[in-house]
């Protein structure tokens, strides 16, 4: 017997709209080499959402972020640490958090029984009790 060869399959090109065929396994973005060369050069301006700069990104980096889910546009880490703080993160929840044991801690980094940012909620409870009476 011999070898068994996988079907061509068709594919558009992302720079020219040609259709070509290509045999094997690898998905093919591009027709040729000049398409390629071109697609890999062309990139694309964005403005960062926290210092409103411009940078430009490859396509490819978009496609990413659109399967991801990322919404947010950012020039470098630094921006995107400095914005996601706190109100800003989409895992803010007021300041609140719940433990494995049923204490509530809530965010307070000037206390000075705080633990990473936060302090449990009886004890503040009890200080303004004390404080008050």
């Amino acid at each position: 017997m011999g070898k068994t060869y996988l079907p061509a399959r068709e594919y558009k090109c992302i720079v020219c709209n040609i259709v070509f065929k290509k045999y094997g396994n690898t998905a093919y973005l591009c027709c040729s080499r000049t398409c390629s060369n071109i697609h890999k050069t062309k990139k694309i301006k964005k403005i960062c959402m926290k210092c409103e700069k411009e940078y430009f990104v490859k396509p490819s980096q978009i496609k990413w972020s659109q399967i991801r889910g990322q919404k947010k546009n950012f020039c470098s880490q630094k921006c995107c640490k400095s914005f996601n703080v706190m109100e800003n993160n989409s895992n803010w929840k007021g300041g609140i958090h719940h433990t494995k044991r049923g204490y509530i801690k809530i965010h307070s980094p000037s206390h000075p029984n705080n633990i990473y940012g936060y302090c449990y909620e009886h004890r503040i409870v009890m200080e303004k009790h004390i404080e008050y009476s």
